[in-house]
């Protein structure tokens, strides 16, 4: 499953470390030179991480990256007590891109824990989209299709992903049919799983869209002809 590492926890230190009062209602600071992130002439060639603060409070209300003017990269949502709320990551066209978390409490002065996590590609969401309740009980799992694309575009492949029952550990296991295509656009194999995630069929095929291999696989991995 694809994944996109988000800032590192460094990063996360330095966006919620106490930052210096502001006169705005909110005021924003990347590499301390105040600009208006709705203003793209102050914006314009900077590169950086964009504090904006709370003007009254002066507590760090959001982190952004900042690349020769175009708001790309890591995002942060802090709460009024520096704690952390939401992280994801934005690409050039400002759509979300890879994963995305949200963080909550459960009871007032809990250690907020992760309550939601996905993950996007060029704003739409791909892969499993996970929600826990507040310290950690998995509250529910989504099932979706995950879509991989080749380096110039094309689809190279795709399938569905469950994750473990409420309650369960253990990886997103693989179900039902996945397929792959080559940097052509072609058909090349497919693979079909059961609710366990173990592989039941697979099928190969060349370039030409003919079947060169149509095997059913047991669970101890000898495998056999489909059909026969």
């Amino acid at each position: 499953m694809l994944r996109v590492a988000l800032a590192p926890l460094a990063l996360v230190a330095v966006l919620a470390s106490p930052a210096a009062p502001a006169l705005a209602a909110e005021s924003c600071d990347p590499n301390g030179e105040h600009v208006n992130p709705n203003n793209g002439n102050t914006t314009a060639g900077k590169t950086g991480l964009m504090r904006c603060h709370d003007g009254d409070a002066g507590w760090v209300m959001r982190g952004q990256e900042l690349k020769g003017g175009v708001f790309m990269g890591v995002v942060h949502h802090f709460g009024q007590d520096g704690a952390l709320e939401r992280e994801y990551s934005v690409n050039k066209r400002g759509n979300r891109d890879g994963l995305s978390r949200e963080y909550g409490r459960g009871t007032t002065g809990a250690e907020p824990s992760l309550v939601r996590e996905r993950t996007y590609r060029n704003g739409s969401s791909v892969g499993i989209a996970r929600t826990w309740f507040p310290g950690g009980m998995p509250e529910r799992v989504t099932l979706r299709t995950e879509t991989r694309f080749h380096d110039h575009g094309p689809k190279s492949s795709e399938g569905a992903w469950r994750a473990p029952a409420a309650g369960a550990r253990g990886e997103s296991l693989a179900t039902g049919t996945h397929k792959s295509w080559d940097s052509d656009g072609k058909l090349r194999a497919e693979i079909v799983d059961d609710e366990r995630g173990r592989p039941t069929r697979e099928r190969v095929l060349d370039a030409g869209g003919k079947v060169v291999r149509d095997d059913e696989v047991f669970e101890n991995g000898s495998r056999k002809a489909f059909g026969t």
